[in-house]
Formats: C-alpha cells, sequence, structure tokens
C-alpha cells in the first residue's frame, strides 16, 4: 500500500482508460487499487474535487464520505469532458466555536489537536528544515533559527531580539485572523482547560509561513533586507518589524485564514458521526 505525493486541495483524478480502477473509503482517504497494480490512498480532506473517467467502479461509502466533506465528483467522457457530477448536498454550517465544542467532547482531543499543529508545522518545514517532523516537534524554535539566518543575524543578544519581535508579531497576527474566523475567546486566552489556546499554536504556523517567504518566496532578498532593517531599530515598541510587516502581513493573514479553514473542516470530521469509529470504548459506552 502507497500514499498518493502529500499535496493541499488538490485535484485527484482516476482515470480507469487503461485498466480498472476500483476506489473504495479506506479511513478518511480515497483508496485507488488499478487492476493487478498497488493501492494508493488519497486522504479526502486534502482534495478539492475528483475526477473520474474510464473503467472506475466507486464504492458508497467513498460517496457518501466525499459528500460529507463537500468534495464534488465529475464523471468524465474519453476526451476530458464533464458528462455528470455527484455533488454534495447543502449543509447547514457549523460554526468554528461549535466545532470547537464538539471536538472537545472527544476523550483524546487534545492528543489529536496536538498532531493537526504537527502536521501542519511539518508541512510548511519541507524543503527548509532537514527533519521536517522534529522541527515540528521544536515549534517555534526552527522558524525562528530559519528568520535569524536568512537576516544575517550575529550574536545572542540580536538573535533573541529578533526572535522576540517575530513571535509577538506572529502572535498577534493569528489572533486577528483567528477572531476574524469566529473562534471563541476562551480558545484564545489559555483554551478551555487553561493550556490548550489556539493563539501560540497559530502564531507558529505564522512564524513558518514568514520562514517561508523569507527563504523561498519571489520577494525574499526585498524581505530579508526589511528584517535586518527592523532589527537595526534595535526592537523599538514604535517600530518594531514596520518594515517587514508592510510586506509581509497581508500575505500572511490569508494565508493564516486558509489554515483556520482548515482546522475548522478538520474539527467538523473529527467531531462529526463519521469520526464516531475514533472515539475509545468508553466514550462508545456513554
Amino acid at each position: 500500500m502507497t500514499r498518493f505525493p502529500d499535496f493541499h486541495e488538490t485535484h485527484l483524478v482516476l482515470d480507469g482508460g487503461k485498466r480498472p480502477i476500483k476506489a473504495t473509503l479506506f479511513g478518511q482517504a480515497v483508496a485507488a487499487t488499478p487492476k493487478g497494480g498497488p493501492q494508493r490512498l488519497a486522504p479526502i480532506a486534502r482534495l478539492s474535487h475528483i475526477t473520474v473517467r474510464g473503467a472506475v467502479s466507486l464504492d458508497a461509502d467513498l460517496l457518501i464520505a466525499c459528500a460529507a466533506r463537500g468534495r464534488p465528483i465529475g464523471i468524465a467522457d474519453a476526451d476530458g469532458r464533464l458528462r455528470a457530477l455527484v455533488a454534495p448536498m447543502v449543509r447547514r454550517r457549523t460554526s468554528l466555536g461549535d466545532a470547537l465544542e464538539r471536538f472537545r467532547g472527544r476523550a483524546d482531543w487534545r492528543d489529536r489537536l496536538e498532531d493537526w499543529r504537527r502536521s501542519r508545522l511539518s508541512w510548511l518545514a519541507r524543503g527548509l528544515a532537514p527533519d521536517p517532523s522534529e522541527a515540528a516537534r521544536a515549534g517555534w524554535a526552527g522558524a525562528e533559527a530559519l528568520i535569524a539566518a536568512s537576516a544575517n543575524v550575529r550574536g545572542r543578544a540580536p538573535a533573541a531580539r529578533l526572535r522576540n519581535m517575530a513571535r509577538a508579531h506572529a502572535m498577534m497576527i493569528a489572533a486577528r485572523v483567528l477572531g476574524d474566523g469566529g473562534c471563541p475567546a476562551r480558545w484564545m486566552t489559555g483554551g478551555p482547560d487553561g493550556r490548550h489556546d489556539l493563539v501560540p499554536v497559530f502564531g507558529q504556523i505564522a512564524l513558518w509561513r514568514l520562514a517561508r517567504l523569507a527563504l523561498r518566496s519571489r520577494g525574499a532578498a526585498r524581505l530579508r533586507r526589511a528584517l535586518s532593517h527592523d532589527l537595526a531599530l534595535r526592537g523599538r515598541p514604535d517600530r518594531a518589524l514596520e518594515r517587514t510587516a508592510a510586506l509581509v502581513d497581508r500575505p500572511l493573514r490569508s494565508a493564516l485564514a486558509g489554515d483556520v479553514r482548515r482546522l475548522h473542516l478538520w474539527l467538523v470530521d473529527m467531531a462529526g458521526p463519521m469520526a464516531d469509529w475514533r472515539l475509545d470504548e468508553r466514550e462508545r459506552r456513554r
């Protein structure tokens, strides 16, 4: 059994033109098995939509799972023209706050939230850190080191200043985006248990996105100059990250809003009826 390459919001094509494909549901993933070939998995959460053409059989449970996630399935002919569409029925939208509270009813919600955090950071660290999984476990530290290196910072004191400035700015952007996304205040001020605050979670995501912008974007050189300039001001409160913010705030807010939407969809899945099989036996007996 192999996995499709990792992706985010991608289009999956199941082409049975050369040999038949059997597509079934495996957990929360599409399991596609071509005749005489290995089974491959594509997580439904990472798909935008699915196109089917040729000899492809679709399992009913798979259709239901795709509908539950709002993923349409198009059926195309040999020329690629869309001939039919399996569209999800309109669902009543569950607010982010409701989804968080339902999710908190799971016995393992803390562990699952940590899994989600590490998954996002691991993906963002790819191509930047030699071990993305280890970078995800480290959280802030990996992104802070990359940002300091990108700005050519030397010495402990300047590195600490930049680290503090960047972390604070990332937290503020995270708080803004979470608030705009409808996150309840108690999930932004310590969390329901006093320890699981979403602002640091999304602050870490924002900082890793900043590291990617500083190292991998088209405007990376300009951003690195802005970071160096802002650091030279020695972190004065009235000028902290002034030039950097002018370059990155809009793209960071936009990207982070997408991360909030991903969390929202994931929460609905994890707390919904289709996630019941993940609950432990104590929860099942209640």
